[in-house]
């Protein structure tokens, strides 16, 4: 007689969906970083395109709006980042791949570039998922840096440091 290992949760954890998940809330990083929801209704999608401000890059438009104040997610996350992929991109493989390009993308650039209180919708473009990545990271830093005032200016003392002078 062979006895099978029976699942069960980790001792602590009240719900099966619950096992695997850790408390992020006490790790180091996402103290340093801002907090990053999610915008999932199309009322706030229809808000940022309304009353909020663009860019259009080569590999993907970002749209821009302050979070109202009568928000009650407003208290819990300090930005918020919606995704959008319109059948236009390409079937459902592609929209995925564009989505999938733009999520990492954003979690490179917008914890240290985006401003806080602010709502930013990523729009893909034909280009996004066959651009090469780091372009699509450098669209995404040109887009903030063309909305955001304060984003940080970069010197560009390692590229002429870079190549010697030629007298």
């Amino acid at each position: 007689m062979v006895s099978a290992r029976v699942w069960r949760p980790r001792r602590g954890v009240r719900y099966w969906r619950d096992a695997g998940r850790r408390d992020v809330s006490a790790s180091p990083r996402s103290q340093m970083a801002a907090t990053i929801g999610r915008l999932k209704r199309r009322a706030d999608f229809l808000r940022v395109a309304g009353t909020g401000r663009k860019c259009a890059m080569r590999g993907l438009v970002l749209q821009i709006a302050p979070i109202p104040a009568d928000t009650k997610l407003a208290s819990h996350c300090d930005l918020r980042i919606g995704f959008t992929v319109t059948k236009r991109v390409g079937n459902a493989v592609v929209r995925n791949r564009a989505r999938r390009r733009l999520r990492a993308a954003a979690s490179k650039v917008f914890p240290t570039g985006a401003l806080a209180g602010f709502d930013y919708v990523l729009i893909a473009r034909h280009s996004t998922p066959i651009r090469a990545y780091q372009d699509l990271v450098a669209d995404m830093e040109a887009a903030l840096m063309r909305l955001n005032p304060k984003w940080p200016e970069r010197s560009s003392e390692p590229d002429s440091a870079a190549k010697p002078n030629q007298t």
